[in-house]
C-alpha cells in the first residue's frame, strides 16, 4: 500500500521510499506509536526546542496495465497529455474488442442457423449474412491490431 514515505523532522524533510515496514526497520522501531512515544520522551529530556516531527504516508496507486507510470522528466501538462492519449488509445482498443466479440457471437448465432434452415431462399440469404459478417470481422480485426499498436507507440514514447 506505501511506496514512498516523507518524514519531516525539524526544519528537513527526508524521502523514505519502500513500505512502512522498511521505515520501521531503518528507524529501528516495531510500530509507529513508538515513534510518538520516542519523540515524547526526547522532549522531556531535552530543553524546548521549536521543532516537529512529522511522518507523511503516501499510497501506492494501484498499477493497471493502461495506468503509465509518472516520468520525471515530463512536465505536469505534458503528463496530463500523455496519459490523455493513453485513455483513449486503450479505450479505442476495448471498443474494437467488444466489436468483434459481437462480430463472433453474430457469426455463430448465423451458422447454427445455417444448420437447422429448410429453404434454399434462407440458406441464400443466412449465407450472405454470414459472409459479410466475416468480411466485418477481418476489418475490424486489422482495426485492432493498427489500434494495439498505436497504443503500444504512445506507451513506448514516455
Amino acid at each position: 500500500l506505501v511506496s514512498k514515505i516523507y518524514e519531516f523532522r525539524g526544519v528537513k524533510m527526508k524521502l523514505h521510499l519502500g513500505s512502512i515496514y522498511d521505515f520501521l526497520q531503518e528507524r529501528k522501531l516495531e510500530n509507529l506509536r513508538e515513534l510518538e512515544t520516542s519523540k515524547a520522551q526526547n522532549k522531556a529530556q531535552q530543553k524546548p526546542v521549536m521543532r516537529q516531527e512529522k511522518v507523511i504516508v503516501t499510497q501506492q496507486t494501484p498499477k493497471a496495465e493502461e495506468k503509465p507510470r509518472q516520468t520525471s522528466n515530463m512536465t505536469y501538462e505534458q503528463q496530463k497529455e500523455y496519459n490523455r492519449k493513453v485513455n483513449k488509445a486503450a479505450n479505442a482498443v476495448k471498443k474494437a474488442e467488444e466489436e468483434i466479440e459481437r462480430l463472433e457471437n453474430t457469426i455463430g448465432d448465423l451458422e447454427k442457423k445455417l444448420e437447422t434452415c429448410s429453404s434454399n431462399e434462407e440458406a441464400t440469404k443466412l449465407g450472405t449474412q454470414h459472409a459479410e459478417a466475416n468480411r466485418q470481422l477481418e476489418l475490424m480485426m486489422e482495426k485492432w491490431t493498427s489500434l494495439q499498436e498505436e497504443l503500444e507507440n504512445i506507451k513506448r514514447q514516455a
